[in-house]
């Protein structure tokens, strides 16, 4: 799960797209990505991706359960 988060993190952190001396939305959307990623706090980020983690994980036992009382 951190891979992921670090590798939205990369991608954020990228430079702004310049066509013809101008920004276009994408650059810009970037730039704020990373103004916020920026202001958020790490433990914030830690707790965001940790729900991300427990909600598949809840998601995965239900399934299983699921599987488990067809086949009984």
């Amino acid at each position: 799960a951190s891979v992921s988060c670090a590798s939205r993190r990369q991608e954020w952190r990228g430079a702004p797209v310049i066509k013809d001396g101008k920004q276009d939305g994408i650059g810009l959307l970037r730039v704020a990505r990373i103004h916020v990623a920026r202001r958020t706090p790490s433990c914030v980020h830690h707790a965001r991706c940790a729900g991300k983690v427990a909600r598949r994980a809840a998601a995965k036992s239900i399934y299983r359960n699921a599987i488990f009382r067809s086949k009984g």
